[in-house]
This record gives C-alpha cells, sequence and structure tokens, in this order.
C-alpha cells in the first residue's frame, strides 16, 4: 500500500507543469498532505525528486517546500545529441568509428567467434540483436533518439564498435563490417561477411 502511494506521489510529482507542493500533491491525489510529504521526502532521498527552493511571499512563517522529478535520463539524452552535434561539425565520423573501436578494446578479450561475440556484446548493451543470413538486425538502440538527431555519428560509433568486437574475436580484418542505420524507425541492420569473401 506504501509503495502503491510513493508510486502515486511519484507519477504526480512528473505529472506537475512547475514545482510542487506537498498541500499541491495531496489535493490532485486526495491524500493527507503529511502522507504526501512523508512520500515527497522519501523520493528526494533515493534521488528521483528534488527540492526546489521557494521564493519568499513576504507572508508570515518559512515558504512550503516546493520539489520536482528529477529526469536524469531525459538529461543524459540532451547531453548526449548536444556532444554528438559538436562531434560531427568538428571530425565527424572518423573520429566517431574510432571511438566506437577504442571502446571494443577497453572491453578485453570478449572470446572468439565474432558473430556470437558482436550480438552478445550488442545485446548486453540493450540493442536487441536478432541473427540474420548476413549478419544481424538491431531492434533496440539505447541511443537512437541521439542516432537521430546525429547519424553520422552516433551510429559510426556504434560501426566502430562492431567492427572492434569482430576484430578482438577472430583478429583484426578477418571480417567486413557494415552498418545500415536506421533502416526502419526501430531498426538497424549489421552485416558481416568473412573479409575476401565474394559480395
Amino acid at each position: 500500500m506504501r509503495e502503491q502511494s510513493r508510486q502515486r506521489v511519484a507519477e504526480a510529482l512528473r505529472d506537475a507543469a512547475q514545482p510542487a507542493t506537498a498541500r499541491d500533491l495531496a489535493a490532485v491525489l486526495g491524500l493527507h498532505v503529511t502522507t504526501v510529504r512523508y512520500h515527497l521526502d522519501a523520493l528526494a532521498a533515493e534521488g528521483t525528486a528534488v527540492r526546489v527552493p521557494a521564493i519568499a511571499s513576504g507572508g508570515r512563517g518559512r515558504p512550503e517546500l516546493h520539489y520536482a522529478a528529477v529526469d536524469a535520463t531525459g538529461a543524459k539524452e540532451e547531453m548526449l545529441a548536444l556532444l554528438a552535434g559538436l562531434v560531427d561539425a568538428g571530425e565527424g565520423r572518423a573520429a566517431a568509428e574510432r571511438a566506437g573501436e577504442a571502446w571494443a578494446r577497453s572491453l578485453g578479450s570478449v572470446g572468439t567467434g565474432a558473430p556470437v561475440v558482436v550480438g552478445a556484446e550488442l545485446a548486453r548493451r540493450g540493442f536487441a540483436p536478432e541473427p540474420t543470413s548476413t549478419g544481424m538486425d538491431l531492434h533496440g538502440c539505447p541511443f537512437r533518439d541521439a542516432a537521430r538527431h546525429a547519424p553520422g555519428v552516433v551510429c559510426a560509433i556504434h560501426l566502430g564498435l562492431t567492427r572492434g568486437l569482430a576484430d578482438s574475436a577472430d583478429g583484426p580484418g578477418a571480417w567486413d563490417v557494415t552498418l545500415e542505420p536506421l533502416v526502419t524507425d526501430t531498426l538497424c541492420r549489421v552485416r558481416m561477411t568473412p573479409a575476401g569473401s565474394a559480395p
């Protein structure tokens, strides 16, 4: 019951157009103000809400505390899109691919058998790969919003990561790896063929 109430308070706080007081949320939720304040303090302690300083109204006593929901995921996505745009304006794609390859090297030994290794590592990172006869379809991308804004950077990093993983698994240049970004709104496609094989 307590968890349900806390969830309702958290949702109401996320839905609020501006920082809200316990009294504001209690009126919306039909809960006692003390109960709402208790849950707001708990949400603030766990980092999913923050206390916002209130401007003094000139009346007596301290102004009521206001709370706002913390949207760390949204902030990270906004920052990622911004950084991708900056890289895109600079060295761009080549630098992004090198960064992806460095990412793969930082993972250390990942095993042998590039298709299996690449699929496992991309699955761990939220890409939801599905093996195909020519590589794999990626049904998920934890960076999809940023990729839509700056595919030349974000998708190039993923290409570099994939190539780097294939090189780590079976040796440098053993596989020709390409990436077709945003084949559909929810699908990217990796093609992997042994180096030197006929197209």
